[in-house]
């Protein structure tokens, strides 16, 4: 175990996000004041000179590697390529200057979609590679599952302690509502709108049957500091899942916002649409027995966000 000194510099990537955020504010809170939080604008984590020299000039002793290259279905068809490098490229940049410069600890954020819809669920962290990925998420899925194995061979080569954590679909207050929202957020602001505007129905883009699981932010965030200051890479060996531990339908998740948002029309799904991996849930148990679990109830993570959302987005 180590202690994250209140003096200690620490370089969050991707801090404007709804996890770095969450993060950035949890740790202000706690009394840390050397943040980093470059925008992308101030260092193109894709430039390796930049990326070089930022280490170089500021003494970093903790990463929390977070910024990614996401997007939507289309976005996903239209970009592969961007994807796959953006992701691939940042991640090999942030981990070798990681190492060049002695930091003592790296996080670094990996996706569920990592692995194979052939897999036995609840996934392992044994089932990484054992599988065709699912094909709209492959070079997403290929750049993470890269960034996680460039952690363990450099803890294998190096010494380092890089610490991957795989995670399932997140969601909480500062989500990205309005701007190519996540599936909760979407929800919220569907039916906050149909109750505001008296709409008799919502129509939901999905037929309601497919599985996902939901952390809330707030419990990632609790997951990352908790892993940066009591991992043992060498116990670790490899990276970790973080989650909820259970799956909802999409139809039950519309019905409990329905009922956090207090909507009282109706709810259309789309019988026909067909639709990707009909279950994606992970196996958190050795996340369990190194002493992390998660707090907060779908519900009443829910119930935050929206609180959150009518505080923040409403009318805005």
């Amino acid at each position: 175990m180590i202690n994250l000194k209140k003096e200690s510099t620490i370089l969050i990537t991707g801090s404007s996000g709804l996890v770095g955020n969450s993060l950035v504010n949890k740790l202000t809170s706690k009394g840390y004041k050397k943040i980093l939080t470059p925008s992308s604008k101030e260092l193109d984590l894709r430039n390796q000179n930049q990326v070089e020299n930022y280490f170089k000039n500021n003494k970093i002793d903790y990463v929390f590697h977070l910024a990614a290259k996401i997007g939507g279905y289309k976005g996903k068809i239209d970009y592969p390529a961007e994807f796959i490098y953006d992701n691939l490229i940042m991640a090999c940049n942030i981990v070798e200057s990681s190492k060049k410069h002695n930091i003592k600890r790296l996080i670094f954020i990996g996706s569920s979609t990592i692995y194979s819809n052939e897999g036995h669920q609840p996934f392992k962290e044994e089932s990484l590679l054992l599988g065709k990925l699912e094909p709209i998420n492959e070079g997403y899925a290929l750049a993470k599952t890269m960034g996680l194995k460039l952690c363990e061979y450099y803890n294998r080569q190096y010494n380092t302690n890089f610490i991957g954590l795989v995670v399932c679909n997140i969601y909480g207050p500062n989500d990205n509502f309005g701007s190519n929202p996540h599936v909760i957020a979407s929800l919220i602001e569907k039916f906050y709108s149909a109750k505001k505007n008296n709409l008799s129905f919502v129509q939901i883009n999905s037929s309601g049957k497919i599985k996902r699981e939901f952390i809330f932010v707030e419990d990632l965030v609790e997951a990352m500091l908790y892993f940066i200051e009591h991992a043992n890479t060498k116990e670790l060996k490899t990276f970790v899942n973080i989650g909820y531990s259970k799956d909802v339908s999409i139809k039950d998740l519309a019905l409990l916002i329905k009922e956090v948002v207090g909507y009282p029309g109706e709810i259309k799904f789309d019988e026909l649409r067909e639709e990707d991996m009909p279950k994606r849930l992970l196996d958190i148990r050795k996340a369990n027995k190194l002493g992390w679990a998660p707090k907060t109830s779908i519900k009443e993570g829910i119930k935050l966000t929206y609180d959150w959302f009518l505080k923040n987005k409403c009318g805005k």
